[in-house]
């Protein structure tokens, strides 16, 4: 808590355990209470972290809410990292990092704001984020990885790294174009969770919105916007597959949803796309895919203002298992070599039930469902407008 000129914190029993000057020690007066463990209240109040917070196993921290639990970056370090831990709660804060950085000078964990990172002997479980927004943070405002505090990209091949991670009502905003990582970063995961988050990147030249490695992931109703790419499905040293898009809205990007190479098993399911400067959904040229899935999803303006674009695209050395259903596109493209639906690849293709629509008068050259290349078998294309 905070009064004043001094900021303190008390056991359950009303004991002082740590106190300081206010803005000058609250780091180090938190730091003590988190060390403590179980269930700790935060209240509302400007806390000044001019160090990181290290998190451990079979904490809840819980804030008064975004606006009144505010955290305020002072250097080029991470906020709060977790190494190791599991059975860990955050929730109801606001974090601004004041344009300072995730990496670099005096940076680890390549995280402006939260990180949670697992070594090369044991999995991180039951990560639960919850109502936290994040801002004006350069890089990843939140980062899921693997490897050494030392050296956090250097990732050992550990299947499962984070497991059973909710991350529900997050807001990631503003990160600034010196930024190279994506905003929300979620490394090797297996049973993750995003639910009502929604994430704004600092322009479509620059990285991505949101970024997905492992499997077993579901993303309900996220929003994201302005950034390379909206949501990035990235193969690293581990599967990507069983990746769930359901709901969700997607706009002002270079990219929609990027498949890399590899992937297996993405289900697309009731998105919204508008104004994804380059491909809304698509597959990498190269790299075997199977089990894609895109169905009742909406797409608007794909190629605003000036591109020639596909507004879902498959491609890639092989496409197996692929349904493109019940979505519906309208007005796509604004150059040449615009296309609604383009298959390079695929064996076991169903186009069915799409409707596409294009009703304006300034003649942009504009097909349909385009059969690309001779490399396509068992296609069934029917019942599409």
């Amino acid at each position: 808590a905070k009064d004043g000129s001094t900021v303190w914190a008390e056991d359950a029993s009303g004991k002082t355990i740590a106190s300081g000057e206010s803005g000058v020690d609250d780091a180090s007066v938190i730091q003590s209470a988190v060390n403590l463990g179980g269930v700790i209240f935060i209240k509302a109040g400007d806390y000044i972290l001019n160090q990181k917070i290290g998190l451990v196993s079979n904490l809840r921290l819980i804030g008064e809410g975004i606006g009144k639990t505010n955290f305020k970056k002072t250097g080029n370090d991470v906020a709060f990292v977790g190494y190791d831990v599991e059975n860990v709660v955050l929730q109801d804060f606001y974090f601004d990092a004041q344009g300072y950085e995730s990496t670099g000078a005096g940076g680890t964990y390549c995280a402006a704001c939260i990180a949670f990172q697992a070594s090369a002997t044991k999995p991180l479980y039951n990560i639960h984020l919850k109502r936290i927004k994040t801002y004006n943070g350069v890089g990843a405002h939140i980062r899921f990885g693997a490897g050494s505090e030392q050296d956090p990209g250097d990732s050992p091949d550990l299947e499962n790294t984070h497991r059973n991670v909710i991350i529900e009502r997050v807001i990631c905003e503003e990160n600034p174009s010196t930024g190279t990582n994506p905003t929300l970063l979620i490394e090797s995961a297996n049973g993750v969770v995003l639910r009502d988050c929604y994430v704004k990147g600092s322009g479509m030249d620059y990285e991505s919105c949101i970024a997905l490695d492992g499997k077993n992931i579901w993303a309900y109703n996220c929003k994201a916007e302005h950034g390379r790419e909206a949501i990035r499905l990235e193969v690293w040293k581990r599967d990507l597959r069983n990746i769930h898009i359901i709901g969700g809205e997607f706009k002002y990007c270079r990219a929609g949803v990027d498949i890399y190479p590899n992937a297996k098993e993405i289900y697309i399911t009731g998105a919204k796309f508008y104004r994804i400067y380059g491909r809304a959904v698509a597959t990498w040229g190269t790299g075997n895919y199977e089990n894609i899935r895109v169905e009742n999803c909406l797409f608007v303006e794909s190629g605003y203002p000036d591109m020639g674009t596909s507004s879902l695209e498959i491609c890639g050395d092989s496409a197996r298992n692929i349904v493109i259903c019940k979505n519906i596109f309208v007005n796509n493209g604004f150059g040449t070599d615009s296309r609604a639906i383009c298959i390079f690849r695929g064996d076991y293709v169903i186009i069915k039930n799409n409707i596409i629509i294009d009703d304006r008068s300034s003649g942009y050259p504009v097909i349909g469902i385009e059969f690309r290349e001779h490399n396509i078998t068992n296609v069934i294309c029917t019942e599409n407008l």
